[in-house]
């Protein structure tokens, strides 16, 4: 949390899989009014959780210690320095090693086949932003 510039502050969420074959499924437009305030209402209280004089800080903030310390300071644990500084260089072996679990969702798209190489080539790169 930055709370002198709390749209500068970064946090991490950990999403369970969403498979469709566990019966989920995405919208891709959400093209109703109730639809759309209920989105809206989320991702509102995702980005007002930590901001200053919310409930979170009225109750104390205890976990703000262990939740700067487990994350770095993008708010990502998926950058390479949390991961390994060399990691990055293994996303396509990786991609090709793990694919299959993907092949329902994503084997008809066009990128199916070289989505790990085309990952790991600008893995480096996004990792340091």
């Amino acid at each position: 949390p930055d709370s002198v510039a709390p749209i500068q502050s970064k946090f991490s969420f950990l999403f369970e899989d969403l498979s469709p074959a566990d019966g989920w499924y995405q919208e891709w437009l959400l093209d109703d009014l109730e639809s759309c305030e209920a989105a809206l209402s989320t991702l509102a209280k995702i980005h007002a959780y930590f901001w200053h004089g919310s409930d979170f800080w009225k109750n104390g903030g205890n976990d703000t210690a262990e939740l700067e310390a487990a994350i770095w300071k993008s708010g990502s644990y998926i950058q390479p320095t949390a991961q390994g500084e060399h990691q990055w260089k293994t996303v396509a072996k990786e991609w090709d090693a793990k694919k299959r679990r993907f092949e329902a969702e994503l084997s008809p798209m066009e990128y199916w086949d070289d989505l790990g190489v085309r990952l790991q080539s600008v893995a480096q790169e996004c990792g340091r932003v």
